[in-house]
Order: structure tokens, then sequence, then C-alpha cells
């Protein structure tokens, strides 16, 4: 949130528990554009997706500790934070063969992992 005009600035941090699931989210949200997926939505901004700087829950909450957001009464201003557990190895090989499926049967999603892979390296 911006203090000075309370307005939302329009990002998120997402720390996944797994880099598995990025790719869903990726392919569901890269590109989208708000106003064309929520009707009462007039914003014009576009999901862009990006690697953060700052990697990790822990790493992140570190670095917002000394923010003036941070020191805010108001918990509706400050950042929210969500406890999550991580995928136990059967969950994690069932989204693997779930991706191994979808590669053969969808050619075009080896693409979008390839664009992934290369905004990742940049």
């Amino acid at each position: 949130m911006d203090l000075k005009t309370r307005y939302n600035r329009g990002y998120a941090y997402i720390n996944f528990t797994n880099s598995m699931f990025i790719l869903d989210f990726y392919l569901e949200f890269q590109g989208l554009r708000w106003n064309e997926r929520f009707k009462d939505c007039h914003s014009t901004k576009q999901c862009s997706l990006f690697y953060a700087n700052v990697q990790g829950k822990d790493m992140n909450i570190a670095q917002l500790q000394d923010k003036n957001i941070m020191k805010k009464l108001e918990d509706d201003v400050k950042p929210v934070i969500y406890d999550t557990k991580a995928p136990n190895e059967p969950e994690l090989q069932n989204i693997k063969q779930y991706y191994s499926e979808q590669l053969t049967q969808q050619p075009m999603l080896s693409q979008h992992i390839c664009q992934l892979a290369n905004e990742i390296n940049r």
C-alpha cells in the first residue's frame, strides 16, 4: 500500500513452497488483464510475474521489519503473511506426473515453460 495515497500498489510477493507450483500460476496469470477477468474491475493493469531479488519467506519477512509500513498500527495496511505446509514426496510425484502428461498432450506448454525459464534467467 502507498502510505501517502492509501491505495494498493498492485503487487504481491508469493513464496511457493515448491517450484513445481510456479508453472500453473504462471500459465493462469501471466499477461492477465484484470478488467477482462473480473467484470467489476475498472483497472487496465496487466499481470506480470517476476522473480523477486529476495528469495524465501524468512528473508522477505526480515527485509520488511524495518519498513515504515510495518510500524503502522493499522493491520489493514500491513502485508498479509500466510503459513502453508510444503507438499510431501507423494504429492510432488503426482504433480511431476501431471506435468509429464501435460507436456506430451500439449506441445505449446513446452514453449510456455521455456519462456518462463528465460524470464527467470534474466
